[in-house]
């Protein structure tokens, strides 16, 4: 099998394609050399470039993995040099330390973990189309924490994540928040809700979702998801609209 060697000459480098073969005479390995020519500034900065973005990738995908099958304190640089499968020089040339590497890991899928269901400001209709409305966002809004639950574990975990959970995390549930109590409010003006405060019928439904968050995600019972769903989606739709 032939492989590319890159040799330092002078102030040069060239390159060469290195070919082992078996000497039919004396069975033994040898190698062949085929010159292909010198390597220019340009082309040795692109293909280092490209090697180290190749291996921050792997990096990154490697610490996302092992963050779903085990805590943030066991991301030592070996353990994630080692599921990656570079070399501690190479991790090293990345990332400063494997903070810095894990928080860019957990940065990479902010968008796909901050993923709220649409607003609920389309017109309002009558009682059944709200009440499938409603089940069908807050169904979506406790989904969502089934995203990477290895890394919303690591944010509340970690100090080290702890400024970016309250900066984006948090940020984030208050707008789902926000946007929740206002179409509570927009229920009660066309008459369809009965309740004397939309703001405290919006924080009772949202701690449905923060101890759905605390028993599948904390307590690692992914394995209820679904039936805690199910069950929390009707919850509210009753205390919101009543019995169907």
């Amino acid at each position: 099998m032939a492989y590319y060697v890159t040799k330092q000459i002078g102030r040069h480098r060239y390159r060469y394609e290195v070919e082992g073969h078996r000497d039919p005479k004396t069975k033994r390995v040898k190698q062949r050399w085929t010159y292909l020519g010198r390597v220019f500034e340009d082309e040795v900065v692109e293909a280092q470039r490209a090697r180290a973005d190749d291996s921050r990738e792997r990096i990154v995908a490697a610490i996302l993995q092992l963050l779903e099958r085990g805590d943030i304190e066991v991301l030592t640089v070996d353990v994630i040099s080692r599921a990656a499968r570079v070399s501690r020089g190479t991790f090293y040339r990345v990332f400063r330390n494997g903070k810095v590497a894990i928080k860019t890991a957990i940065e990479s899928v902010y968008t796909e973990l901050l993923a709220v269901p649409p607003r609920l400001d389309e017109p309002i209709a009558s009682v059944a189309v709200e009440r499938k409305r409603l089940a069908r966002w807050m169904t979506a809004l406790l989904e969502t924490v089934l995203r990477r639950p290895g890394v919303h574990r690591a944010l509340v975990q970690s100090p080290l994540l702890s400024k970016l959970r309250l900066e984006r995390v948090e940020n984030n549930a208050a707008e789902t928040h926000r946007s929740l109590q206002h179409y509570l409010e927009r229920l009660v003006a066309a008459g369809l809700v009965e309740t004397d405060s939309p703001e405290r019928l919006a924080i009772g439904i949202m701690s449905v979702g923060h101890g759905f968050y605390k028993r599948v995600i904390l307590d690692r019972q992914e394995r209820l998801a679904q039936m805690l769903i199910e069950s929390g989606v009707e919850t509210i739709c009753r205390a919101t609209f009543g019995p169907s």
